[in-house]
């Protein structure tokens, strides 16, 4: 589901409401444009579950998930099979900490990193969209139409993540990222 509408898109681009053949080609726009901004805000149109893996974490050390709001932790454990009790610190940011289920004496106990962590949770799905996403959605996707018009309507050219092509996944609309910056938050690193 797109996260912006097309008659706001068309809007954007000063295309008629009633004027239908881009409409293809605008909807693949907006469907690219809608993922790309759920990926680099970390929200989500599902509640999961949904795996996130840390090559180490510290014992205490507060560290962010990849998707949020974070609603509940379903499982943490390593690769060793030390399973770990993760609370939610901030469930807006997905900040959460991870404790080892072990007894003190334990070497996690005195410090030591826990390696090949593995996260499983869920999280409340998007269902309002501030107006914020919304815009940088609209702005996401007239710069890739506008960057690929003529080649949305073929889709020979794209490959299957979204509808987004090769030549255009890598290219940000600019202002993008500033439209963004109070919803992007370090993810999937230690703090």
């Amino acid at each position: 589901m797109p996260l912006a509408t097309l008659a706001a898109l068309k809007q954007r681009l000063g295309i008629p409401a009633a004027d239908t053949s881009e409409d293809e080609g605008l909807s693949l726009a907006l469907d690219a444009a809608s993922e790309l901004v759920l990926r680099l805000t970390g929200y989500s149109e599902s509640a999961g579950p949904f795996a996130d893996f840390f090559a180490e974490v510290r014992p205490n050390a507060p560290f962010v998930l990849r998707r949020r709001p974070v609603a509940s932790i379903v499982s943490a454990t390593t690769a060793e099979g030390v399973s770990l009790a993760v609370s939610i610190l901030a469930a807006e940011t997905g900040l959460v900490g991870a404790q080892p289920i072990l007894p003190l004496a334990a070497p996690w106990a005195q410090g030591q990193r826990l390696r090949h962590v593995t996260v499983t949770y869920t999280v409340t799905p998007l269902t309002v969209v501030p107006p914020a996403l919304q815009e940088a959605t609209i702005v996401e996707a007239a710069y890739l139409y506008r960057r690929g018009q003529g080649a949305w309507t073929d889709g020979s050219d794209l490959v299957g993540v979204g509808g987004v092509s090769e030549k255009f996944a890598p290219a940000l609309a600019p202002g993008l990222q500033a439209i963004l910056a109070p919803y992007i938050h370090r993810r999937g690193r230690t703090v």
